[in-house]
């Protein structure tokens, strides 16, 4: 059972590890053009930056195979060396279906997979990740119980004036949901919380405003902050903070939409002609000077950024220094969404575009007449060895008794991201644990993890023949240790690239993979 445990925790390990490593490395190379970017464009509207920084969030969740064949990654692979791009992506445990080769096997990470399992680093990796996620978790949900404690505490506003200036903003921006207003003892920030039954909280000082203005100011940023569904984004950027908390650029880039929030509320509000520039600014400075003087300095709303520290940039996009010069809202939607699909896509693309014509015809048959050579001499190869290995030594035998091969050797629809693959093998499917069997008499050479395979083992015979074993739920021999044929050296899993509990069976010549299934003898 425990045995169990610790095998779920290193599979668990070795495909979240990995693909937060993918992510992270992705969302720093969109951190860096968005970085740059911004600074081009520090004199363009809020929008834009709104919008270039929240590609970044948009990277993190996206999948990490997601490719087209213009991207920013094709421009990286020209000027970075490709065996770098390669190395780096072997490091992030990069999956590339089968792999074909030992020495692509050699750049995967591997655990031990026999007994006590000992903790791999990608293993202690994901258990602090796991208790990273846990101690931030409990301090937001912390946070958001405080807030929620507020409003259960508050109460309904009966001034008239500020019942008045809330029925009156609600009717310019829309806004068909009830909305409570709710005050408090506190000198803490105004908030809202609520997304159906939206609440604004603000505290009782503010009520004794000498300007109605003043008010107005408050009360109206709160009801576009409804109006946006901001409460919404920002739990889901906090869910999105909190899972890579470990990455310095979620921090920034999560600072900087608050920002750019905050400043499409206040777009939002002096968009309706209603209330002026400097009133506006002027009740919110008053607002935050009450929060600075009050004897409880509690951020504004429940997120990981101060709106205290941001004061400055927001008076300056107030005052019209930040404004769009020439850029229509049409037309920065349709600039973002080419940058996204320009730079999102991080995965290496293999589709190669084919044009009708002469060249082509060509090309075909230079490929073709290639790929005859390549055959011929392949074929030779491999009748030279099997003469040098005698066919009495070639004999293989089903290494799962009365298996049966439900997907052969050669080219076939990947049952995981459906495109054609060449398969190097033949899946033989079982029930997990069954006895898996050395196919001849040789000599252990791999026995551990490989990303692709799972539990794999590689066993090597006379004259340059191997046989490989993948997908093994249990390792049961060891690298260097002499097997007969016949002898159990695992069990039947999915602990690779699977869809089910099935072994994955390969037979190769001087490693080069061959079909297994006219050499296995049945009985």
């Amino acid at each position: 059972m425990a045995e169990s445990i610790l095998l779920i925790l290193q599979k668990t390990s070795h495909s979240i590890v990995p693909f937060l490593l993918r992510e992270s490395v992705y969302a720093t190379v969109v951190f860096v053009v968005i970085f740059l970017l911004q600074w081009m464009l520090r004199k363009r509207s809020h929008f834009l930056h709104t919008g270039l920084w929240l590609l970044v969030f948009i990277r993190l969740v996206l999948p990490t195979d997601l490719s087209q064949p213009f991207s920013g990654r094709s421009l990286i692979t020209q000027w970075i060396d490709s065996r770098m791009i390669q190395s780096l992506d072997g490091w992030m445990g990069e999956e590339h279906g089968d792999i074909s080769s030992s020495n692509a096997m050699d750049k995967s990470h591997s655990i031990p997979a026999t007994g006590w399992a000992e903790f791999d680093d990608q293993t202690i990796l994901f258990i602090l990740w796991m208790g990273g996620m846990v101690i931030l978790s409990v301090l937001y949900l912390r946070r958001l119980n405080h807030f929620r404690r507020l409003i259960r505490s508050g109460v309904v506003v009966q001034q008239t004036h500020a019942r008045d200036i809330l029925i009156h903003w609600r009717q310019r921006f829309g806004i068909q949901r009830s909305v409570q207003l709710l005050t408090a003892p506190t000198s803490m920030s105004p908030f809202t919380s609520g997304i159906l039954k939206p609440v604004i909280l603000i505290p009782e000082p503010l009520l004794d405003f000498h300007h109605r203005s003043d008010l107005e100011s408050v009360i109206a940023h709160e009801l576009a902050h409804i109006k946006r569904l901001d409460d919404l984004w920002i739990k889901l950027q906090n869910i999105i903070q909190i899972m890579y908390f470990f990455h310095p650029i979620v921090w920034m880039a999560g600072s900087r939409l608050h920002v750019g929030r905050e400043c499409a509320c206040d777009s939002l509000v002096l968009s309706q002609g209603c209330i002026q520039r400097e009133p506006y600014a002027r009740g919110l400075l008053n607002m935050i000077k009450l929060n600075t003087l009050g004897p409880d300095c509690v951020t504004l709303i429940p997120s990981f950024s101060s709106e205290r520290n941001k004061l400055f940039t927001r008076l300056k996009h107030m005052k019209g220094e930040h404004n769009m010069r020439g850029i229509h809202k049409i037309g920065m939607i349709g600039l973002l969404i080419g940058l996204a699909v320009f730079i999102l896509p991080m995965a290496a693309s293999t589709w190669q575009p084919l044009k009708p014509g002469p060249q082509l015809s060509a090309m075909v048959t230079v490929l073709a007449a290639a790929a005859a050579q390549k055959s011929a001499q392949a074929a030779t190869e491999t009748m030279v060895s099997q003469s040098e290995t005698s066919t009495s030594d070639f004999k293989l035998i089903m290494p799962v008794e009365g298996g049966k091969i439900v997907s052969g050797y050669g080219m076939r629809k990947d049952p995981l991201d459906g495109r054609m693959k060449q398969h190097r093998g033949v899946d033989i499917p079982e029930k997990e644990g069954t006895s898996v069997m050395a196919a001849a008499d040789g000599v252990v050479q791999v026995a551990e993890f490989r990303e692709g395979y799972g539990n794999f083992i590689e066993i090597s015979h006379k004259g340059e023949l191997t046989t490989r074993y993948g997908q093994l739920y249990t390792i049961l021999v060891k690298s260097r240790m002499t097997v007969k044929q016949g002898q159990q050296i695992g069990t039947v899993g999915q602990t690779g690239r699977s869809t089910g509990p099935h072994l994955h069976f390969e037979v190769r010549v001087e490693d080069e993979a061959i079909d297994p299934e006219p050499h296995l003898e049945t009985k």
